[in-house]
């Protein structure tokens, strides 16, 4: 407690004290470790996209998306490497891909949580 708090007197803890130790300690111990996931995530699902385009020019959308799905956070982090690489049929690959995309269902706004949760918590 003094090392948190500095004191060892809990009747000298003002709440002020309590909340800072305890952002301090979710920002450390989840959100920077959450951040530093989806980083590496977004590093490795860049190397599969090459991959599947080097597999297959045509088909790489479906392929990608079902290989990355499993590794990524948040479908959105496919989609975004998606548009980046085929910027002109966006749109159309999306409405081919719709089925595939919606068997990720956990993985829907996870980045818009994410940040609506670090904006209450002010970190």
């Amino acid at each position: 407690i003094e090392e948190l708090f500095g004191t060892c007197y809990l009747n000298e803890l003002t709440d002020e004290q309590i909340n800072k130790v305890f952002t301090d300690f979710i920002k450390v111990n989840i959100f920077d470790k959450l951040d530093k996931h989806i980083k590496n995530t977004e590093k490795h699902l860049l190397k599969i996209v090459k991959e599947e385009k080097k597999k297959d020019v045509r088909k790489w959308k479906r392929s990608f998306l079902l290989r990355g799905g499993y590794k990524t956070f948040d479908i959105q982090q496919i989609l975004d490497i998606i548009k980046s690489e085929s910027p002109k049929n966006y749109n159309r690959d999306i409405k081919k891909l719709q089925s595939d995309i919606e068997e990720f269902d956990g993985l829907h706004d996870n980045l818009l949580k994410l940040t609506e949760i670090k904006n209450k918590l002010s970190i």
